[in-house]
């Protein structure tokens, strides 16, 4: 039995891989900790699924301002020396970063302990904790091939995603899109909700009469959810379900015909396993603009469009929406059914350094 230290915090992005590859190590008989921060959503998600989780004080940097920027040396150095405190705690075989700012600290703390480091990198674009351990980790597992330079031992895993993911059939893979049926749009704004996506979808509804038959699940996020819900009241012809957040996502999954979405790492590689075609609208604030390439790969395999959010309205993905309509059996034949492997690849990957 082998002890990994997971470290992944803040948003869905970089948790939800790290829990997928966690499940993987639990059912082989391994013990896993996780190191996070007070305030990430690692705080809900992972004691939930029975994994130790250990904190220390450490925030994001990029797009926070001169002031954050400034402190960086300081909070990175105070990271560290925590995180080596942890370490020397729990004594791991192998630490396992899975990008973000939490990955920074205990990476490098991981290796001045003498314990061997893995990183993952979930986007097409190499974020900046990544771009940093990526020249002292003794492995480096990329979503998308290429990511990183061949001279930094990287190997394509693909992204985790969740067991109960990677199990999803969804219902138009086996047979065409019946029009006569109501047409299932689920709304996934990430873990902390879309406000572009969010004032624009109870618009849509005054687009389309009580003879086009439509059902919509939309997940807003905790900040917009009341806002949301006052437009929805203003609209009653058609069924739809508001939540602040999906915890049973495969079963949103199953019952979507179309995903209206950000284009996070985690949503794409969700979207290409269960096969589900996705009108994506990367979010445009994204570092480096990471959302849109990620975006990219989905749109190269014909099974989702890209909407830029300075053209996104009500209108504009209607139109989106009714072209899909006329398309859908072309979109589902493209829709992947990608790496559903990825979660146990980089396990392997963490097993031979660890050897």
């Amino acid at each position: 039995m082998k002890k990994i230290m997971i470290a992944a915090a803040g948003t869905g992005g970089h948790i939800f891989p790290g829990l997928a590859v966690a499940q993987v190590f639990l059912n082989q008989g391994d013990e896993v900790v996780w190191v996070g921060t007070e305030q990430g959503l690692e705080n809900k998600l992972v004691p939930a699924q029975g994994i130790k989780l250990l904190k220390i004080s450490m925030q994001g940097l990029r797009g926070k301002g001169l002031l954050r920027v400034l402190m960086a040396p300081y909070l990175l150095m105070q990271g560290i020396v925590a995180a080596r405190k942890l370490i020397q705690q729990e004594q791991p075989d192998l630490v396992l970063g899975m990008g973000g700012y939490v990955s920074a600290p205990v990476g490098i703390a991981a290796k001045l302990c003498g314990v061997p480091l893995v990183i993952h990198e979930q986007n097409a674009i190499t974020g900046m904790a990544n771009k940093l351990l990526s020249k002292i980790a003794n492995r480096v597992c990329e979503s998308f091939p290429k990511t990183f330079p061949a001279a930094q031992n990287a190997v394509y895993t693909g992204n985790p995603v969740r067991t109960s993911i990677a199990a999803v059939k969804t219902k138009h893979l086996a047979k065409p899109f019946d029009p006569t049926q109501p047409l299932r749009l689920l709304v996934l704004g990430g873990s902390l909700g879309a406000r572009a996506i969010n004032e624009v979808i109870p618009g849509l509804l005054n687009l389309y009469s009580s003879a086009e038959k439509l059902e919509i699940w939309h997940q807003t996020g905790a900040k917009d959810f009341e806002a949301v819900k006052t437009q929805y009241a203003k609209e009653n012809k058609h069924p739809f379900k508001l939540v602040e957040f999906i915890d049973d996502v495969d079963s949103a999954y199953s019952w979507a015909d179309l995903i209206i979405c950000r284009a996070g790492a985690t949503t794409v590689a969700e979207l290409a396993t269960v096969g589900l075609p996705a009108i994506l609208i990367p979010l445009p604030t994204a570092v480096d603009d990471h959302q849109t390439a990620n975006a990219r790969n989905l749109v190269k395999q014909g099974s989702a469009v890209i909407l830029p959010q300075n053209e996104l309205s009500s209108a504009r993905l209607s139109q989106e929406i009714r072209e899909f309509c006329a398309n859908f059996d072309n979109l589902t034949r493209h829709a992947s059914q990608a790496n559903k492997e990825a979660a146990f690849n980089v396990v392997q990957v963490c097993r031979r350094i660890m050897k």
